[in-house]
């Protein structure tokens, strides 16, 4: 399997919605199970936090990446993040 790169889209706290932001990129790196989120810039309100359960919607991309539920397991940087790969 290849590296996947994913481009765009938003990202949403699960709990509260006005948390939210754009996404520049999701990267999911061969024989991994996580996914490396990379926003444009900081969050609306705050910064997604560690255990947090996220919605990523790719927008315009087929329906398996419409809506992903997703928790982030590690905050990489202040526009980072590993979460898990998607729930379904």
């Amino acid at each position: 399997m290849m590296d996947v790169i994913i481009n765009g889209g938003t990202l949403r706290s699960d709990n509260d919605h006005e948390v939210v932001a754009n996404v520049e990129y999701v990267l999911q790196k061969a024989g991994e199970k996580e996914w490396r989120i990379y926003l444009k810039g900081l969050p609306a309100k705050r910064n997604f936090l560690k255990g947090e359960k996220l919605v990523y919607n790719a927008k315009g991309t087929n329906n398996v990446n419409a809506d992903n539920d997703m928790i982030v397991k590690e905050v990489l940087g202040p526009a980072a993040y590993l979460c898990s790969g998607p729930k379904k």
